[in-house]
Parts: structure tokens; sequence; C-alpha cells
């Protein structure tokens, strides 16, 4: 089951970390990126990441909760395997 954290400066690079373990071969330039743009945003909104399937999620919240596609980090990354994650993680949550 996947859990999501607020986006925080330690969460970045603790879920970087965990990356870099669990999806081998994954593009850290890309992850760093998008992880780095809804850090730096400046509304208030609130930004959760997560990991699962070799893809980055990104979990939003502005009055409601919404979910981004899956980020694949790499070429075999298994976007549809992340969304049934996130669907699993919105049911538990519910």
């Amino acid at each position: 089951m996947i859990s999501f954290k607020i986006l925080t400066k330690e969460v970045k690079e603790e879920l970087l970390d965990e990356i870099e373990l669990k999806t081998p071969g994954a593009d850290f330039h890309l992850a760093e990126m998008n992880l780095d743009i809804f850090l730096n945003r400046d509304d208030d909104i609130e930004y959760a990441v997560s990991h699962s399937h070799g893809c980055l999620l990104f979990r939003v919240f502005d009055g409601e909760y919404s979910f981004l596609f899956p980020l694949p980090l790499r070429d075999d990354s298994d976007p549809v395997g992340a969304c049934s994650d996130i669907c699993d993680y919105a049911v538990k949550e519910e």
C-alpha cells in the first residue's frame, strides 16, 4: 500500500533516496525537476508525493483531493499499476 507525504525539502530527499533504492536506472533529473516545480510553487495548495511501480506520484489538495497521472521514471515503469495503487489508496482513505 502506498502512502503520500506532504512535499517538503526533507521529503523530497527521502523520496529520491527511495527511488534510487527501488528503481535502479530511474531518471533522477526528471524526478528532481518535477519535485522542485511543486516544492517551489507559491500557492496555498497542498502537494504530497509518493512512488510506485517506477512512477512518481502526486496528490493535490485544493479544497478536495485530486491525483496527477503517474510520472514514469523509466521506460519499463508501470503507470497502470501505479494508478491501481492510487485507487486503492483513495478507497482506503475514503
